[in-house]
C-alpha cells in the first residue's frame, strides 16, 4: 500500500490510517525501506526491548539481573523489568508482562523505588 510519509506516523498508532475493516496499528517503521507496517492491536505489545546510550544515574553499571521499573514514554506509568547487559553499550531489557508500542528512537528511564537508576535510548523492540 501507499503511506503519506514516515514521519506521519508513530508505533501504536491507530487513527488515520484507512478502513481495513478491523482495527489496525502501526506495528513498526522501517525508514531504511520507507515502510509502514500495520498489525492487530496485540501485535503492538512487546516483552522486550534493547537500549544503547547508555546513562548510569544512582549505578556505576547495570548488572546481569537487575530487577527496575521501566517508563518507555513520559506517560507510561512504567513496569517492571529485569535488565540484562548485551554487549559494550547495550542493554536488553526484559518486561514481566509484554509493553504496548515500544518506539525505538524513544528513551527508555529506569527507576528503583523513587531513584532514577538510569537509562538509554531504545534502539530496539522484541516479542
Amino acid at each position: 500500500g501507499k503511506h503519506e510519509g514516515i514521519i506521519n506516523y508513530t508505533v501504536g498508532q491507530r487513527k488515520g490510517l484507512g478502513a481495513f475493516g478491523r482495527p489496525v496499528f502501526v506495528k513498526e517503521i522501517r525508514p531504511e525501506r520507507n515502510e509502514v507496517v500495520l498489525g492487530s492491536g496485540d501485535e503492538v505489545f512487546q516483552k522486550e526491548l534493547v537500549c544503547d546510550e547508555l546513562n548510569c544515574m544512582a549505578v556505576e553499571r547495570f548488572n546481569e539481573g537487575d530487577e527496575v521499573v521501566a517508563k518507555i514514554r513520559y506517560s507510561h506509568k512504567g513496569a517492571p523489568c529485569i535488565l540484562h547487559p548485551a554487549g559494550e553499550d547495550k542493554l536488553r531489557v526484559e518486561f514481566l508482562e509484554p509493553q504496548r508500542a515500544i518506539t525505538p528512537g524513544q528513551a527508555v528511564v529506569f527507576y528503583r523505588g523513587d531513584v532514577v537508576f538510569g537509562g538509554g535510548t531504545i534502539c530496539s523492540s522484541l516479542n
